[in-house]
């Protein structure tokens, strides 16, 4: 096979013996890669709780990241909301999204989510003919995860984007979605990357610099900007949705040949879409949802609770006009140099079948 899973357990029961460092550090660095789906082919589609089928399928390899924005995918394994759409499922965690991509685009791996990035672009562009069937996060009013911070000694210095003149500014990996936010709030100073010292390090590296005092701001997303808080480190400054207003921060995808088995992505759609619509009330004040995000996550409850939270459409829709607008100024960048044809790449009758048999919140 093209690709090999770090870890395998079973559905609800993540391997133990991670440092809580260990699995902050993989949720910031996996930021701006996918969390892909693990794929079969199902006959038909079970129904809603209260009319279950109990007919014989394959087994849906899931794998997983350890992110907050990936959230309702383990709501929908713990409230059985999957099993209830007639999906039989096994969860299966890799340490990088990278791996997962050549199985996406082989179809060894049926369906995924997947940050939008110039790799996915550019996998695109190589015809990789994976599909955005609904959302995974953006930057809405109030849900702006992904941020800039400013150490603690000099919030009182650095007051404008224009006032990081010169100084060490963490940047995240390039192309990751803290990198784009932060290139934006350099331009919002009229500023490049070439008027401050960028740091390239993850979101855990940057925590440390910030606390030992060589880096001066930083771009992160949750947790660490709630952690930066709590330990006195850095203070949450520019939040993304003020930064990149409703910036489309991932996606849902499935590959070609999931694609051919529409009851089986519909099935998925629809187990997705109503463990978004218990994820987006409850993340940082639900004690069930908590429990869910810290056991698949390792972030405790206090910090989810501080996290800024993320923002999934309850009804799946996707902002195709952004996702163009980021692919230009990643051409515009030099780090996209083809020009794929985004429109193709979205799908949304997946979700409109959901929200046929959901309602629409």
């Amino acid at each position: 096979m093209a690709w090999q899973a770090t870890d395998q357990v079973a559905a609800g029961t993540p391997r133990r013996g991670w440092s809580r460092r260990r699995l902050l550090g993989a949720a910031g660095g996996a930021l701006g890669a996918a969390m892909l789906l693990g794929g079969v082919s199902v006959p038909q589609v079970g129904g809603l709780a209260g009319g279950r089928r109990a007919w014989a399928q394959t087994r849906l390899r899931i794998g997983y990241l350890p992110l907050i924005s990936v959230g309702p995918l383990f709501v929908a394994y713990d409230r059985g909301y999957l099993r209830d759409a007639g999906l039989d499922v096994e969860l299966v965690r890799f340490a990088s999204g990278a791996e997962m991509v050549p199985a996406l685009g082989t179809g060894e791996l049926s369906a995924g989510y997947g940050v939008v990035s110039p790799g996915l672009y550019n996998a695109w562009a190589r015809g990789v003919r994976t599909t955005i069937v609904a959302d995974g996060s953006r930057m809405m009013p109030g849900y702006g995860y992904v941020m800039a911070v400013v150490r603690t000694d000099l919030v009182g210095q650095i007051r404008t984007p224009a006032d990081l003149r010169g100084r060490r500014v963490g940047m995240s990996v390039v192309g990751s979605a803290v990198d784009y936010v932060m290139r934006h709030v350099l331009a919002q100073g009229g500023l490049t990357e070439g008027d401050v010292e960028a740091v390239r390090l993850s979101s855990a590296d940057v925590n440390a610099g910030l606390a030992g005092g060589s880096i001066d701001a930083a771009g992160v997303a949750e947790p660490f900007g709630a952690l930066t808080e709590q330990n006195n480190i850095a203070r949450k400054w520019l939040l993304g949705d003020q930064v990149v207003p409703g910036m489309q921060v991932a996606g849902l995808l499935a590959s070609e040949q999931a694609l051919r088995d529409r009851p089986q992505l519909v099935a998925l759609v629809t187990a997705w879409l109503r463990a978004v619509r218990d994820f987006l009330p409850g993340q940082n004040s639900d004690p069930e949802i908590l429990e869910i995000l810290q056991r698949w996550t390792g972030v405790a409850p206090d910090v989810l609770r501080a996290c800024t939270p993320t923002y999934l459409d309850p009804n799946g829709t996707v902002d195709v006009a952004n996702l163009q607008a980021q692919l230009a100024f990643w051409q515009q960048q030099g780090i996209v140099t083809a020009a794929p044809n985004v429109a193709e790449r979205v799908d949304l009758s997946f979700v409109d079948a959901a929200v046929q048999t959901l309602g629409r919140a």
